[in-house]
């Protein structure tokens, strides 16, 4: 028995040395479970405690935990991370070594490495909703928005009601694409708790989103009365203005808000893109020197470049406004990256996918509802004033560019058709789903997103009695009045250089020819121009060829009071008029054969 002892004895003074604390401490502790007096094993097992420099085994010394406390008080996160990992080696449970390295790597951008900290942590105390809070935002930041579900319905089942973990689980539920879902969790923090301001702006920027300005407006006011110095919230108010057709409460706001954030080039443009400027303008010379800063940062002064490009045009400066708006584009083009063959791939692979047209996707339930009236084309190719017309008929209601179909068909991977017939019947009733939502009552909603002309034969599939109408325009106009535009997301690409622009255009009309090979009159063609020279008889049979009845509304779109949140949000509270595709006329001199590839 004694050489059972000795060798037992010999291994845990071995562990010890070698730092393995816990299974030296275990051994010792079993030599003394059978033999309580053996002077070697208390011995053993007091040096290992001096060693550790413990009271308690198992829990680290105050002094240890003060320099890491130390540490991250000061901010020096880095340091922080290296001085665990001798601490965690002598102490790899200990919790509060564990909760100073998880807020090390989150400082230092490891969002994953904390996350695991703290899902370590968690399981050791399951019930600690503080705990889960700090888990499921680590897992939120690195990308783990899944996760981060899962670990706030876990927090709300603990603590129902909770209005941050609600706004919490918003986000991660729009980080999954479920706008639905994170509206009902966004609104349920904002009903808990009306002063939490990441929920006020959550919900009235997820409702801008989809359209609802009115009620989007009514949530960023109540934020901007928690926040009334935030510049950004003061911007935000001035676009739903804007959008509501508010320009003069619109130019109030962003004036605001540029007392606040002078050098706010977003908030610059936004400015710029609802005045109209005169000689003189002390605006332009501010945008001048913010434009000519060197400290001024890539991505901004390309901002200030289309907002200068505006004022010049304004002024009736073409050459000095062309040659802001040439090099604002090339910027913008460089910060995104765009390719044509990113576009080129992507219109072979729907191509391919039908070549002829597909079979309605059986649906997982019965349609019930609006049905869709899809309006679509190149954006600035006058979808906005169509929609205008349309929803002016009281059987329909506009539903704006909406974002939900576009985007759950652009995440498929369109190499093959599988996965739009794996998902497609998903997609049609989270889509119909928006459609009774928005809709209520009406007969029909509109779709205006430009570039669902992509989508036409999923569309067909998904929605076979949905009512679609493509808007063309003269293509130079279309491509020039992209060009002017700096859109805030990365969607579009093309825009920001006139050759890609007629390269994409060259796409669109191959595709648009494929698609009506396909489908012929299911897609209704409506000439932008025909309509804005005698819109009469176009939009009468516009709305015939939609199988609406005659409604007079439909002849006076400037006064169909709806919100509109698009780049035309200022054009269509105008009759409708003539002229306006003839503004790149004017810069046609600089311009050169850059469009001589297009069609008449």
């Amino acid at each position: 028995m004694s050489g059972s002892v000795d060798k037992t004895l010999r291994i845990a003074k071995a562990q010890a040395k070698s730092g393995a604390f816990a299974e030296a401490e275990a051994l010792y502790r079993e030599v003394l479970a059978r033999f309580p007096s053996n002077k070697r094993a208390q011995a053993g097992l007091a040096e290992l405690q001096a060693v550790r420099g413990q009271g308690p085994l198992g829990q680290p010394p105050r002094a240890m935990i003060e320099e890491l406390v130390g540490l991250a008080r000061a901010r020096r996160f880095r340091d922080l991370v290296a001085a665990t990992v001798p601490a965690l080696a002598r102490f790899p449970r200990a919790e509060p070594i564990l909760e100073l390295r998880a807020v090390g790597l989150l400082n230092i951008g490891d969002h994953r490495g904390a996350a695991d900290l703290y899902k370590q942590l968690a399981d050791m105390r399951p019930m600690d909703v503080e705990l889960l809070g700090k888990l499921g935002n680590a897992q939120l930041m690195g990308g783990d928005a899944e996760g981060a579900v899962d670990t706030f319905s876990r927090l709300l089942e603990l603590r129902p009601g909770d209005a941050v973990a609600h706004n919490n689980l918003g986000n991660a539920l729009a980080n999954q694409r479920e706008p639905e879902r994170a509206m009902e969790h966004y609104a349920a923090a904002v009903a808990a708790r009306r002063d939490l301001l990441p929920a006020q702006v959550n919900l009235g920027k997820l409702l801008y989103l989809r359209g609802e300005v009115p009620e989007a407006r009514r949530h960023i006011e109540a934020a901007v009365k928690l926040a009334p110095d935030n510049p950004n919230l003061l911007d935000l108010l001035g676009n739903l203005l804007k959008a509501q057709g508010d320009t003069e409460g619109a130019k109030a706001h962003f004036d605001a808000a540029l007392t606040l954030a002078p050098k706010s080039a977003a908030i610059h443009l936004n400015r710029a893109l609802v005045q109209k400027f005169q000689p003189g303008d002390p605006q332009i010379a501010t945008l001048e020197a913010l434009h000519r800063n060197p400290s001024t940062p890539v991505s901004d002064r390309s901002q200030f470049g289309f907002a200068l490009a505006k004022a010049y045009e304004d002024l009736g400066e073409i050459e000095r406004s062309y040659a802001r708006l040439k090099q604002a584009n090339a910027e913008r083009k460089a910060e995104i990256g765009y390719d044509t063959a990113q576009s080129r791939k992507l219109f072979d692979q729907i191509r391919k996918a039908f070549p002829a047209p597909h079979a309605p996707i059986a649906p997982l339930e019965a349609p019930t509802g609006p049905e869709p009236i899809f309006i679509l084309g190149l954006p600035r190719s006058g979808t906005t004033l169509i929609e205008q017309i349309i929803s002016s008929h009281p059987d329909v209601v506009a539903g704006g560019e909406r974002e939900e179909l576009n985007s759950a068909l652009k995440a498929l991977d369109w190499s093959s058709v599988a996965g739009f017939e794996r998902e497609g019947a998903k997609i049609e009733a989270s889509y119909r789903e928006m459609l009774r939502r928005f809709g209520g009552e009406a007969g029909f909603v509109t779709d205006k997103m430009p570039s669902n002309f992509l989508w036409i034969g999923a569309i067909r599939a998904l929605f076979p009695k949905a009512r679609i109408v493509h808007v063309q325009r003269d293509p130079r106009a279309v491509l020039w009045s992209i060009y002017k535009m700096r859109f805030t997301g990365t969607g579009y690409g093309f825009g920001y250089d006139l050759g890609d622009l007629v390269a994409y255009h060259g796409l669109y009309r191959e595709l648009m020819a494929h698609w009506r090979a396909l489908f012929g009159d299911a897609v209704i063609d409506v000439d932008y121009e025909a309509l804005t020279a005698d819109p009469e008889p176009a939009i009468r049979a516009l709305i015939s060829a939609l199988g609406l009845p005659w409604n007079d509304a439909c002849l006076r779109p400037q006064d169909n009071t709806r919100a509109v949140n698009t780049a035309s949000n200022l054009q269509v509270r105008r009759a409708i008029y003539t002229g306006s595709s003839q503004d790149w006329q004017r810069y046609a001199h600089l311009i050169g054969e850059a469009f001589a590839g297009l069609p008449e």
